[in-house]
């Protein structure tokens, strides 16, 4: 069984952003670093200048955190263990499936990669 987390540390996401592969994404964009933990561990960045109301970024974080959470995500997508930050690029509130829909095509890019 495969145990995710969400990154907390300050230090893990500026290692991240330093040091990690870029994925360019139409609505969600994906730095990584594969390996460097013993599970998968998630971040979310929503730019305050794209998404001005905290409402509206609470929300984008809720139905990521959401889609993550679900058992049939990881499971399905062979995600390889490491440290991702999923950084949403749109400039508007996107309804689930089209998150969802952009989340998978990005982790499907990474699973390419690697």
């Amino acid at each position: 069984m495969v145990v995710f987390s969400f990154i907390k540390s300050k230090r893990v996401f500026k290692k991240v952003f330093e040091d990690g592969r870029f994925i360019k994404g139409k609505n969600i964009s994906l730095k990584y670093i594969s390996g460097g933990s013993d599970k998968i561990e998630f971040g979310m960045v929503i730019p305050q200048k794209k998404i001005p109301l905290a409402v509206n970024r609470n929300l984008i974080r809720r139905r990521i955190k959401f889609l993550i959470r679900q058992k049939s995500f990881i499971d399905k997508k062979r995600i390889p263990i490491g440290f991702y930050l999923l950084i949403y690029s749109a400039r508007t509130v996107l309804p689930y499936e089209r998150i969802k829909d952009s989340v998978l095509l990005a982790f499907s890019r990474v699973y390419r990669d690697t």
